[in-house]
């Protein structure tokens, strides 16, 4: 779910493993009241996983929906609509690469194969509790560097025409992946080095768009040549439209906060923190960035509203 690790930072991962790995797992602490039962959710489906830890698999036979079901009506449960048809992922990417400046990217999903388990229906939607497979391609790229993930993920939730009825519950594996570079000589300097064995888990509960924007709670565990790190990534939306975004787990154990993004109408807006932890034997430090309508300024004061 992430672009390769450079060899400092897998040396990092290993310098790190000890600090947790053996102590009581404790995930965030979560304050934001919309955030709590998805949190809820993520970690027990991680904790049931962990206590079975056995590789991700579809039903080899699959059922028939009871009902006719878009492609696009399952690709708003599973969390796979293009960031094309997605204003609000569409805006932030193209605001951020502005606020960065790099070209803007898009994300992609393709080549999905869909196994029903569960479903009923009512007035020809989906009507009650669902649950299905999906294994998919996911893209994620812009004119200098493109991401593809190979990914394989089950979904439950509760439908309500047609559409999910609370949180859904996805939990995944990327099953391969790797990174291509426009630049030739980049292309091969990469090429030349070696390459890791990583292994990613991920769980995740979030609520659609709606009469509330979308929250989402995703809990990941990779291991990266033998080493472990287990990060936690939430967003939310505070009732004045401000979208928070916090980041757990890189820079210390998993609980750790390390870093909160603020945005509004899609452009980074307000103090983007990185708050001081560890990787490794190495510090963090703590630093804010103010943005303004998705313009970096200096400034003593970085208001958000």
């Amino acid at each position: 779910m992430s672009m390769k690790p450079s060899h400092a930072l897998r040396a990092n991962l290993l310098l790190a493993l000890p600090l947790w790995c053996g102590q009581a797992l404790a995930f965030p602490a979560l304050k934001d009241e919309p955030l709590q039962p998805l949190m809820a959710a993520a970690s027990a489906e991680y904790q049931r996983y962990m206590a079975h830890p056995v590789a991700l698999a579809a039903p080899k036979d699959a059922l028939a929906w009871p009902c006719a079901v878009s492609p696009a009506e399952l690709d708003v449960f599973a969390n796979t609509v293009d960031s094309d048809n997605d204003p609000v992922a569409k805006a932030e990417l193209v605001n951020d690469a502005r606020s960065g400046g790099m070209p803007p990217s898009r994300i992609v999903y393709a080549n999905k194969v869909v196994t029903p388990v569960r479903a009923q229906c009512e007035g020809g939607k989906l009507s009650g509790p669902v649950e299905f497979w999906v294994e998919y391609d996911q893209t994620v790229g812009s004119s200098q560097i493109t991401l593809k993930y190979h990914n394989l993920i089950r979904v439950r939730a509760q439908a309500l025409q047609g559409r999910p009825d609370g949180a859904v519950l996805v939990t995944g594996t990327t099953l391969s992946q790797q990174t291509e570079y426009a630049d030739r000589a980049t292309a091969d300097m990469m090429a030349a080095q070696p390459k890791p064995k990583i292994s990613t888990v991920f769980f995740m509960a979030f609520t659609v768009a709606g009469p509330a924007p979308k929250t989402s709670v995703a809990i990941a565990r990779t291991t990266v040549d033998g080493a472990l790190s287990l990060t936690t990534r939430t967003r939310f939306s505070r009732p004045d439209g401000q979208v928070v975004e916090d980041g757990y787990g890189a820079f210390g154990g998993p609980g750790h906060h390390d870093s909160r993004t603020l945005r509004r109408n899609g452009k980074l807006h307000g103090p983007q923190q990185t708050f001081a932890g560890m990787m490794g034997q190495f510090p963090i430090a703590a630093s804010t960035v103010c943005w303004q309508e998705g313009e970096k300024v200096l400034t003593n004061t970085c208001p958000a509203d």
